[in-house]
């Protein structure tokens, strides 16, 4: 139990880490990446 906890906690942080980078870089580089 505790180790299925701490993988899902590093899952979800390293989602919202990757999703944080991938919307940055998604605004500044729009013009590369139509839709």
């Amino acid at each position: 139990m505790d180790r299925q906890t701490s993988m899902s906690n590093l899952i979800w942080k390293d989602w919202r880490h990757h999703g944080m980078l991938v919307h940055r870089y998604h605004s500044h580089q729009h013009f590369l990446f139509p839709g």
